[in-house]
């Protein structure tokens, strides 16, 4: 009994000594008391509660963003909570995650990007015309009258040399006669002098000679075509009276023509002299014609801001590119080896233009872009993509805006 009573005594000796111990240190502030009210316990408690905040937003208008629970002031569905997902340290700063049932249901799809020879197709739509070089005018060089018009008519094909009218002119016969009078007294001087007379009056050479071999004047002399092609304008009738330098014909040699065409500054910069063009005539677009682009104008249409071009063709046999009718130009330019995307991956905002890529495990981040040349369907790629990045072709525009929603919330919390 003794032993027992001693043991009690000791051990609530133990007891108020342990307490007596723990009030002491607590007193002096080596044991920390976890009072609500204590400042270190409230910022954590506060930073605690920042942390779990959660943030809703409207499905149809996810620009709606509240603190709390509530309805979509514009079609008034219920908000739902925002799910905030943690891309880690090894993924972009504006690049979001979205679960693998999502990009399923909004139909997400992607293509690798790939690099390749590039070439651009560029259409111009031109005018046939005729080559400037490849006219010819006809006239006299003294007064006379025409006699005769073998040639009436415009539109008519003349070869060179051929007979276009008769022309009777006084000065040409007493050249003549001069030339045979010369040629009886058989003195060189005279005969070259009276030869040099006939020619600067614009008789050919072959005409003197036939004057001379049969030693006649010729009363009418035969107004010849200089060259072959088509007559462009006749202003002469028989018996009309005709001074020196009135042009009688008009002749254009049609076995080459240009088409002429005007561009725009994105398309003439990747132009160059020289380089091979398609050209096809309205009314036969199947039959193309090869020509060559022989000139780009030094200077800009003030009005259009467009830049003339030609190109020389060598006409068909039957003249089917025909002065004054339409027809499209068609280069194809190389662009050499690069990079190309569908143009409706590219999402243009006017202040930027990105494209969207995905980054895989759900996650996808926009791209800034540079863009180049439009080809067809695709448009060059200057910066911003290299070969094997994986680009979203459809629902870009709804990650972009994921995208710049979670760049909203972030601002939303740092406030």
């Amino acid at each position: 009994m003794k032993n027992s009573s001693s043991h009690i005594v000791t051990a609530l000796i133990g007891i108020l000594g342990g307490a007596t111990l723990i009030f002491t240190l607590m007193h002096a502030g080596i044991i920390g008391s976890h009072d609500k009210a204590h400042p270190n316990y409230a910022d954590s408690a506060a930073l605690a509660q920042k942390a779990a905040k959660i943030m809703y937003n409207c499905p149809m208008h996810p620009e709606v963003i509240r603190d709390q629970p509530g309805t979509c002031p514009i079609c008034g569905m219920n908000l739902v909570p925002m799910k905030d997902h943690d891309h880690g340290d090894s993924q972009p700063s504006d690049a979001i995650r979205i679960e693998a049932s999502m990009i399923q249901s909004i139909g997400v799809k992607t293509v690798a990007v790939e690099e390749s020879e590039l070439q651009r197709s560029i259409r111009i739509n031109a005018t046939i015309a005729i080559d400037p070089q490849r006219i010819a005018v006809v006239n006299t060089r003294t007064m006379g009258w025409i006699e005769s018009i073998p040639v009436g008519a415009e539109g008519l094909h003349v070869t060179a040399g051929q007979k276009l009218a008769s022309f009777y002119s006084p000065e040409l016969v007493a050249a003549e006669e001069d030339y045979l009078q010369a040629l009886r007294v058989r003195d060189a001087a005279l005969v070259s002098s009276a030869r040099s007379r006939l020619e600067v009056l614009g008789v050919s050479a072959a005409i003197i000679d036939s004057i001379g071999k049969s030693g006649l004047s010729l009363r009418s002399v035969p107004i010849q075509a200089p060259i072959s092609g088509v007559v462009l304008v006749k202003s002469i009738v028989q018996g009309q009276n005709v001074m020196p330098g009135v042009d009688l014909y008009r002749i254009a040699d049609l076995s080459s023509v240009w088409a002429v065409g005007k561009t725009y500054p994105e398309d003439v910069s990747n132009l160059r002299t020289g380089m091979n063009a398609l050209v096809f005539p309205q009314g036969k677009e199947n039959a193309p014609r090869q020509g060559r682009l022989v000139f780009i104008a030094p200077v800009v249409d003030p009005e259009t801001k467009t830049t003339e071009i030609r190109i020389d063709i060598k006409n068909t046999g039957n003249l089917d590119f025909k002065p004054g009718m339409n027809a499209e130009i068609l280069f194809d330019v190389k662009l050499g080896k690069g990079v190309a995307i569908p143009t409706q991956a590219v999402i243009r905002t006017g202040e930027r233009t990105v494209a969207i890529v995905a980054l895989g495990k759900g996650y996808f981040a926009p791209r800034n872009l540079t863009l180049g040349a439009q080809l067809g369907d695709s448009v060059q790629v200057l910066s911003g993509l290299v070969a094997g990045d994986s680009l979203v072709t459809s629902a870009q525009f709804l990650i972009d805006s994921e995208s710049n929603l979670k760049k909203a919330v972030e601002a939303f919390r740092r406030e």
